[in-house]
């Protein structure tokens, strides 16, 4: 298998993928965690979407990092045999690179799923809601953060609610563990910089990547050159 990944001119950008999605889930991460820092006393509530929208990027990003590792068990009909296998075997060379570190709530795509089909789940919500003989909550609190839940009783209903001391997220039926997540994504990273794929890298970038004979070499074309443009 690694010489199969060494014979793909491409492969080593799918380190550099997990490295660049899981150094995001981090930043973002330790962004919410310094942002929503709960109080020694007290409580608050806060109302910032744009927070919301950070805890959506990690989210997003975790599941675009699970794709790279988890292949579809069954090819879907329009997709070439070749490009079915060669799915699978990726994700098992980078899985086999990864192994041995937990990451059930990176790969929690319940949550993202509520995300990202929104209205789905909340036309489920409401039909839910509309049928039950009592509401599961008097009140139903949406696109904020609490310090606590001991902050209301009883809990309200979660609508993109974020628990700063748990440091939880919940939206509808469906939670993840914000701070579990980060640990794992931490975990992962800290493997990631140490595997020969990504050798001397310590952050994500860019890079350029050979895909052909070196200019110097007989059947090279012209080296191309990077020009910078005057504005």
């Amino acid at each position: 298998m690694a010489s199969e990944a060494r014979s793909v001119p491409l492969f080593q950008l799918y380190f550099h993928e997990l490295l660049w999605l899981v150094t995001a889930i981090c930043k973002n991460c330790e962004l919410i965690f310094r942002n929503t820092d709960p109080p020694t006393d007290g409580h608050f509530i806060n109302v910032d979407p744009e927070l919301h929208a950070r805890i959506a990027t990690v989210l997003i990003n975790a599941a675009n990092f699970k794709k790279l590792l988890v292949a579809p068990t069954v090819r879907p009909k329009a997709q070439p045999l070749e490009l079915f296998e060669f799915r699978k075997r990726r994700a098992k060379i980078l899985a086999t690179a990864l192994a041995g570190i937990d990451m059930n709530e990176m790969f929690n795509v319940k949550v993202r799923n509520s995300i990202e089909h929104f209205d789905e789940y909340l036309d489920e919500a409401n039909l839910e809601l509309a049928a039950a003989k009592t509401p599961p909550s008097p009140l139903a609190a949406y696109n904020m953060t609490f310090s606590s839940w001991e902050l209301m009783s009883p809990r309200p209903y979660p609508v993109r609610l974020y628990i700063a001391d748990k440091r939880m997220f919940h939206n509808l039926k469906y939670s993840v563990d914000l701070g579990k997540l980060y640990n794992e994504a931490l975990t992962v990273r800290g493997r990631l910089l140490e595997t020969p794929a990504l050798s001397g890298v310590k952050e994500p970038g860019g890079l350029m990547v050979p895909l052909g004979p070196k200019p110097n070499e007989p059947d090279a074309q012209d080296a191309i050159v990077l020009r910078r443009k005057r504005r």
